[in-house]
């Protein structure tokens, strides 16, 4: 009995280590976020060209409450995952005034993205206390030389 519930904790830490999950956004390359504010751009969209990735999302509808979000990303095999990290704010909002905050479109340019990669995901993370909910921002394959 003990080797069974020893062999059932080892697989259960293994299956942690090796989880694809998003609980931890993956990090390690340079980001960097942006507003964008020229007219006509097209909202969610995924681009790649030499070792960089850019993508264009909405602002989170959660950002006139709970602040900008903060960017990192990663490769997790062979996708590129942009993590969007927004912390929920407890309690009430700050007062808005009477003109609502216009939410603006971000560019996210992820650069030293490794060659092979061939998918990328943008992925709001929203963390309350030891809690996070994830939504999916935008998708798309890349071509990353």
């Amino acid at each position: 009995m003990r080797l069974t519930c020893s062999m059932c904790a080892a697989m259960l830490i293994a299956t942690a280590g090796c989880s694809s999950s998003l609980t931890a956004p993956p990090n390690g390359l340079p980001v960097t976020l942006s507003s964008v504010t020229t007219q006509g751009v097209q909202v969610p969209s995924i681009s790649s060209g030499d070792d960089s990735v850019t993508a264009v999302v909405m602002e989170p509808n959660s950002a006139a409450c709970d602040g900008p979000a903060t960017p990192a990303a990663g490769v997790r095999g062979e996708a590129l995952i942009v993590t969007l990290t927004q912390h929920v704010r407890t309690g009430v909002c700050p007062p808005i005034g009477v003109t609502a905050v216009a939410l603006l479109p971000i560019q996210v340019v992820v650069h030293d993205v490794p060659s092979g990669t061939s998918s990328a995901q943008v992925v709001l993370r929203r963390v309350s206390g030891d809690n996070a909910t994830f939504t999916v921002l935008a998708s798309g394959a890349i071509t990353v030389p």
